[in-house]
């Protein structure tokens, strides 16, 4: 699977999560935060697409946010499944994108 499909399903996947957080505990930060990450993937998979080194620098940096973030709410939160998926989720896509570079 290419770098730029990746990115595309991160967005998409990540964009329908923050949805769910709102809808399910009217939680602003989750669309916010969701809306942020999902533009960026989205921006580093048509920048691949394009042929442009800076997508996946720009997929690889996002990823590691994402990484960082899970961590940080891990250690956090009581119910630890969704920093679980984050850190999942980040950590598969940052060693993607830099075995991909």
């Amino acid at each position: 699977m290419s770098s730029h499909l990746i990115c595309y399903i991160y967005a998409a996947l990540i964009f329908i999560g923050g949805f769910m957080g709102f809808a399910r505990k009217g939680s602003l930060a989750s669309v916010v935060a969701a809306s942020v990450f999902s533009i960026l993937y989205a921006l580093a998979g048509y920048l691949i697409q394009k042929k442009n080194g800076n997508g996946k620098t720009l997929a690889l940096g996002t990823s590691i946010v994402l990484l960082v973030f899970g961590i940080v709410r891990f250690m956090t939160v009581q119910k630890k499944m969704l920093p679980i998926l984050f850190i999942v989720l980040g950590a598969f896509n940052s060693f993607y994108q830099y075995t991909n570079l």
